[in-house]
């Protein structure tokens, strides 16, 4: 009988730690959708240096997927569940902090009474909840293609 020196493939993949669970890979794109969506008019290169480190984190995930864990389990799902709720939640609070941080810290309506400033927030907070309305109204969830491709 003749022994092999080398294991093969699938016998190297079986001894690697299982893939735990992409909940934290959700959260750590999350968190960091929230700090962009929050603080954006804080800090206005925020959403450059945050692409910057998605590729970094996108290279880095697929390295762990692939070489350092064993192949994910594939399991259906109808979409990305709760995150898309918290996602849009984010989003809408977002838009009322970028309101507050242009009217309240940018200086541009220190001239004007506490009712001016006020107001003006409220009118600038509107327009962004009604603008992210109209995106979210206005693009769709499921591009034309995919939705056809259902039907087969």
């Amino acid at each position: 009988m003749r022994t092999r020196k080398e294991m093969g493939p699938v016998e190297k993949q079986a001894k690697l730690d299982a893939y735990d669970n992409p909940l934290e890979d959700y959260l750590e794109m999350v968190i960091q959708y929230g700090y962009v969506v929050l603080f954006c008019a804080a800090f206005p290169l925020l959403p450059l240096m945050a692409l910057i480190e998605i590729i970094i984190e996108i290279r880095v995930d697929a390295i762990k997927i692939c070489t350092l864990t064993r192949r994910p389990y594939p399991e259906s799902a109808e979409d990305i569940g709760v995150w898309k709720i918290i996602i849009s939640c984010v989003s809408f609070f977002g838009t009322i902090t970028n309101a507050g941080i242009i009217v309240f810290a940018t200086g541009a309506f220190d001239d004007c009474s506490h009712f001016i400033i006020f107001l003006s927030f409220l009118v600038i907070e509107h327009i962004f909840i009604m603008f992210k309305i109209i995106i979210d109204v206005g693009i769709q969830d499921e591009p034309d293609k995919v939705t056809d491709g259902y039907k087969w």
